[in-house]
């Protein structure tokens, strides 16, 4: 199994990552917080299934110097099913 790098956790990185984990990729995701995405992963969330908005949400507010809001299992379940509704 191949191994691969993507720079940005913002919602193109994530779609990336996301690809490459689907076509059997060991993928590593590196983003300006890391903390932000241990967060997530503490929580057993993939970081590469959370929902796109979340990551636009990340960037604007750290770009603003804003407090990142934390990204639930309720609000990751609520992005489940809204993805499994819309295909």
């Amino acid at each position: 199994m191949k191994q691969i790098g993507v720079i940005g956790a913002g919602a193109w990185g994530t779609a990336l990552a996301n690809a490459a984990a689907k076509a059997g990729r060991d993928v590593i995701l590196h983003g300006r917080d890391p903390a932000l995405i241990d967060a997530i992963e503490d929580v057993g969330i993939d970081p590469c299934d959370v929902a796109p908005d979340h990551w636009h949400h990340v960037h604007n507010r750290l770009a603003g110097g804003m407090q990142v809001r934390f990204y639930s299992p309720a609000r990751h379940r609520d992005w489940l099913r809204r993805r499994k509704l819309q295909s």
